[in-house]
């Protein structure tokens, strides 16, 4: 009797262990899977040579100083269009932010302030306007202080 209750045990565990084994395997192909960040197919737009006078340090204007760089705008695919549209603004409200640095300001900055101060204060600029910002992000993609 008792080597039948060793063999009933060891089938119903080799049972259940099949039985976990085949939920397990078949659980995995049937789960939903988890969806994974939707890719946003991201286009770019470049405004090219702005080309800014810097001040003195003294604040003067007269200055034989200057900033030339290069931006890009990300965006995407719907919004290309309309940022192309928006490229005399962007250019204007760049022009007008670097404007006001010195050159050891200027020298000072980092690629990164750059990216900084030029975010702000395009968000800003947008905020004065009846339009939404076509664009997720500004980069530097040239800089010259000279």
């Amino acid at each position: 009797m008792s080597k039948n209750i060793i063999f009933i045990v060891l089938g119903l565990l080799v049972a259940a262990g099949v039985g976990g084994g085949a939920a397990y395997y078949f659980k995995q192909d049937s789960a939903p899977k988890v969806a994974k960040a939707e890719s946003v197919e991201y286009k770019f737009a470049s405004v090219d040579k702005i080309i800014v006078m810097l001040r003195n340090d003294d604040g003067s204007s007269l200055s034989t100083h200057y900033i030339a760089v290069d931006l890009v705008f990300r965006t995407s695919k719907e919004k290309e269009a309309e940022i192309k549209n928006h490229l005399p603004f962007l250019k204007s409200t760049a022009v007008k932010v670097l404007s006001h640095l010195n050159l050891t300001m200027a020298n000072k900055m980092t690629i990164e302030d750059y990216h900084a101060l030029l975010n702000k204060e395009f968000s800003a600029a947008y905020k004065g306007v009846a339009s939404d910002k076509p664009f997720s992000d500004v980069m530097v993609s040239k800089l010259i202080v000279e």
